[in-house]
C-alpha cells in the first residue's frame, strides 16, 4: 500500500483506476511503475492543493479522495486508461448482491432495462457468472413492479461489479483516462514549441511515460494540468539545450529532416498526424 498523504477531508469518494501497458511489464518493473503512477497522482492532487490516499491491488489503483478533484486529477494523468466512482462491499456473495440491489434501487426505473457486468480477480467460492446471475435474479425479483427487462446488449442500466481478493467494488460507470506510461517511466525529451500547435507533440512524449523540457517563449501552461512539474527553458538551439539540461532527444513538432547530434536522438511524434488529427488532440490538452 502505497500512502499518498494523511487523509483529513471528511467527504471522499472511492475511486478505482485501471492501467493497460504497465501490467505488461516484468513484476519488478511493474512495481517501479506503479510506484511512480501513484507518486504522479499525489502530485497531481498537491499541485490542486487537495489530499488522496492511493493503494493497489494488481491492475488496479484504489484513490480515497474528493469525487470533483479525483475525476479532474485521473482525467490527466498518463498510465490511466480508465477509472470509476466506486462502492466498496465485502467479499461474500450475498454481500455482493445485496449491495447490488441498493445500486439498481437508485437507477432503475419504470420499463427499463438493466445489465449485471461481473468479473473476479482471485480466488472464491463463485464464479463471475455465479455474481451475475444471481444478482440479476436479485434485482429482477426486488423491482418487478417496474416493469423491467435483462438486456445484455443495449441496457438502459449497467452495474459493473469486480470481486477481488480484498473487497469487492461496485460502480456504474467507465471514465476514460489518458492512457499511455506513467511520466518519469522512461527519459527525459526536450521539445520547442513555437506555437500552440507544437504542444501536441510534447503531449505524445509525455504520454510516452517521458519528461519534457519545453523550450519556448509561448504560453504552455495547459500543460500543466498534464505534468504539474513541467520545466520550461528559454529558446535556443535545440540541441544544445538539451545537452544543458540532461536530455536523451528532441522531440520536434514537424517531420524537417535535421544534422543528427552525437548523444542526442531526434524524434517526431507528430509528424504523421493529419491537420483535424492534430486540432483533435490540442482540443484534449485543453480539456
Amino acid at each position: 500500500m502505497f500512502l499518498c498523504l494523511s487523509l483529513l477531508q471528511a467527504y471522499v469518494s472511492l475511486f478505482i483506476a485501471r492501467y493497460a501497458e504497465i501490467g505488461l511489464k516484468s513484476e519488478r518493473v511493474r512495481r517501479r511503475f506503479e510506484d511512480i503512477l501513484a507518486l504522479n497522482i499525489e502530485k497531481h492532487f498537491m499541485a490542486r492543493h487537495m489530499e488522496c490516499l492511493v493503494s493497489w491491488d494488481r491492475g488496479r489503483l484504489f484513490i480515497m479522495a474528493d469525487d470533483k478533484t479525483a475525476v479532474d486529477v485521473l482525467s490527466h494523468t498518463f498510465g490511466i486508461v480508465s477509472f470509476s466512482r466506486a462502492l466498496e462491499v465485502g467479499k461474500g456473495k450475498q454481500e455482493i448482491i445485496d449491495a447490488v440491489v441498493r445500486v439498481a434501487s437508485t437507477l432503475l426505473f419504470s420499463g427499463c432495462s438493466f445489465a449485471i457486468r461481473a468479473r473476479r480477480s482471485g480466488n472464491h467460492e463463485f464464479t463471475s457468472m455465479d455474481i451475475a446471475r444471481e444478482a440479476g435474479a436479485a434485482v429482477l425479483s426486488q423491482f418487478n413492479h417496474l416493469g423491467i427487462s435483462v438486456n445484455l446488449d443495449a441496457p438502459d442500466v449497467e452495474i459493473f461489479v469486480e470481486a477481488r481478493e480484498r473487497a469487492s467494488y461496485i460502480y456504474t460507470s467507465i471514465h476514460e483516462g489518458p492512457g499511455g506510461l506513467p511520466l518519469g517511466t522512461q527519459g527525459t525529451v526536450l521539445c520547442p514549441v513555437d506555437r500552440e500547435q507544437d504542444m501536441v507533440a510534447a503531449w505524445l512524449i509525455m504520454r510516452r511515460g517521458c519528461r519534457t523540457v519545453i523550450s519556448t517563449d509561448i504560453d504552455v501552461s495547459v500543460l500543466r494540468k498534464w505534468d504539474p512539474e513541467l520545466k520550461t527553458v528559454e529558446k535556443g538551439d535545440p540541441y544544445q539545450l538539451a545537452l544543458k539540461y540532461g536530455c536523451e532527444a528532441v522531440a520536434f513538432p514537424d517531420a524537417e529532416l535535421r544534422e543528427k547530434k552525437e548523444g542526442i536522438a531526434s524524434l517526431y511524434p507528430s509528424a504523421m498526424l493529419m491537420p483535424e488529427e492534430l486540432n483533435e488532440l490540442l482540443e484534449t490538452i485543453r480539456a
